[in-house]
């Protein structure tokens, strides 16, 4: 939510910017911001397609012209790798036809604990539509890696297994 809401100043220091003052608040705080963001209605909500757009998102080039629109999603054309793209474009919501969903499943998803099928039901979307949903969200989590430290033991077993005589 708050990587929609800074796209829109299209602006990668105002998005670190927030994140710094997000991670100084305390957890309750952290909370109250979380639950007066999901309280927002939709038409308060800054979509990602009135954002401004500032680079292509295939070559990172500054050099692009409008190309048309495809319903009332505006489409830009980059004149370095020549690529058709909209506002969407590297985001989850890429190919995604059903928004107003997404942001229903994406809240069971990360607030729940609910398996994948009742999430699927509540939501009203087919099982496959879920599990893609599910992969979109955590592809777009940002992954801390962290030295590991301690020790790691590792064991081999081996079990006597043959399919001696065994046809098919």
């Amino acid at each position: 939510m708050i990587y929609y809401l800074c796209r829109k100043y299209s602006s990668i220091g105002v998005y670190n910017e927030i994140l710094q003052l997000y991670a100084s608040l305390s957890e309750n705080e952290k909370s109250e911001v979380l639950q007066e963001l999901s309280k927002r209605s939709i038409e308060e909500t800054i979509f990602i397609e009135d954002a401004d757009i500032v680079h292509c998102p295939h070559c990172e080039s500054k050099l692009f012209v409008k190309n048309g629109k495809r319903g009332a999603i505006q489409r830009y054309r980059c004149k370095g790798c020549c690529k058709v793209f909209t506002a969407k474009t590297g985001t989850p919501l890429h190919r995604l036809q059903k928004t107003d969903k997404f942001e229903l499943y994406k809240s069971l998803m990360l607030e729940s604990y609910y398996p994948l099928k009742q999430i699927a039901k509540k939501v009203g979307v087919s099982h496959q539509t879920a599990f893609d949903w599910r992969h979109k969200i955590l592809s777009g989590t940002v992954r801390v890696d962290k030295a590991f430290e301690g020790i790691t033991e590792i064991d081999d077993i081996w079990f006597l297994y043959s399919q001696k005589g065994r046809k098919g």
